[in-house]
């Protein structure tokens, strides 16, 4: 099959710094789901507890890496459309269909312990989503579960399976839905970039008022986010080339733009004027994202500043690459040892007492989420990578 992707003259074959910003975001969404279990409302924490509380804003992250980071394997390599669909489908689908089955078995008692959890810290305070979609799984679970070994859970009518998507599993099938057009897109944006944004923004705009998916899973209303990430791929290689005469003021602009979007989001506004008004914002997650990008491109200069290098160590060293390279499992598999630790809390730490329950969680959850993410990664994540090169090597 002819090559659907054109191998383009990389600026740079790696991005290391970004194994350590999946490990980042990665730990950022479990943190906020031990805040979430633990009943604490996003609009009543401080600052930087309630950011933590948003993890929204990690998978918005995720997304636009995502973007970048394929692009630039499209890039790169010469691929076919099949080899491209094979490598990612045995890189996401292994580790989805096991917590997907582990999910629909364990449903009846995640549903049971975190209803006794919740009562117990926080007595009459409703269950939150899962008190509404678990009873929906429980009554079909072959249907949900089929639907999330498809991929396609993030995608279906809302009218033919409800609250298809999973707790997490929804980014993985917007992911899936990203990967299927990715390659056309960039192709389109190779040949007409005018075109190619327009049918995007058409895509959006028609998408959004479909009756699909939710919780963001159907890509129309993620697609931005993609976008964004393709565009910085696009913009990092071009100055990473040195194809303006001053290259190393492009970082210069990236810093404030990014620290800029910071001061301005919600989060630390709040922090700074001891306010409570709340609406949630982009601009955390957009803002992290272009800092990331001043911190690699300063650092694949030259002379790099000795800041830039600080940093860039702060995302790439030993221990981010190692939790960057279990990240996806990290992502997947939390919410079970949250729930698995559920019990043991309610015994051992003070009743209604939701700090001491969200620090147990933490203290307790660490060491098993990072062991249960390598076994995953080691025994599960890895043999699908080994089996998709086989398949394309044939």
């Amino acid at each position: 099959m002819p090559a659907i992707t054109q191998a383009e003259s990389a600026p740079i074959l790696r991005f290391p710094q970004l194994e350590g910003l999946r490990a980042y975001m990665a730990w950022w969404v479990f943190v906020g789901h031990i805040l979430a279990s633990c009943t604490f409302e996003t609009a009543w924490l401080p600052g930087a507890l309630r950011a933590l509380r948003t993890n929204g804003y990690a998978v918005i992250v995720f997304i636009i890496l995502s973007g970048f980071v394929i692009t630039h394997m499209l890039s790169s390599r010469r691929l076919s459309y099949k080899e491209f669909l094979i490598n990612r489908f045995f890189r996401v689908w292994p580790a989805l269909a096991v917590t997907a089955v582990i999910g629909i078995i364990a449903l009846p008692w995640i549903a049971h312990t975190t209803h006794a959890f919740t009562q117990a810290i926080s007595p009459g305070k409703p269950d939150g989503w899962e008190g509404f979609a678990w009873p929906l799984h429980m009554a079909r679970p072959w249907s949900y579960l089929m639907a999330n070994l498809s991929l396609f859970h993030g995608a279906l009518p809302r009218s033919w399976l409800p609250e298809a998507y999973s707790t997490q599993g929804w980014s993985v099938s917007l992911e899936w839905q990203f990967y299927l057009i990715a390659p056309l897109f960039l192709l389109g944006l190779r040949r007409s970039p005018v075109l190619a944004l327009l049918a995007s923004l058409g895509f959006i705009i028609v998408g959004e008022n479909l009756p699909v998916g939710g919780w963001n899973s159907f890509l129309p209303a993620q697609l931005h986010y993609f976008v964004l990430g393709i565009l910085s791929y696009k913009a990092f290689g071009y100055l990473a080339q040195n194809k303006l005469q001053h290259p190393e003021l492009f970082p210069r602009l990236f810093w404030p733009c990014g620290l800029l979007l910071l001061i301005l989001s919600p989060e630390l506004r709040q922090c700074l004027m001891m306010s409570y008004d709340y609406s949630p914002s982009p601009l955390l997650p957009i803002g992290l994202w272009l800092l990331t990008l001043a911190i690699m491109l300063d650092a694949h200069g030259p002379r790099p500043p000795a800041m830039a290098v600080r940093l860039s160590w702060v995302l790439d060293n030993p221990a981010t690459r190692f939790l960057g390279r279990i990240s996806y499992s990290t992502y997947l598999l939390h919410f079970f040892v949250i729930n698995a630790l559920m019990p043991i809390v309610i015994q051992h730490a003070a009743l209604h007492d939701k700090y001491k329950a969200a620090l147990w969680l933490l203290v307790a959850g660490t060491p098993i989420v990072i062991l249960v993410s390598w076994l995953s990664y080691r025994f599960i994540e890895t043999p699908g990578i080994k089996f998709a090169k086989y398949l394309n090597s044939r």
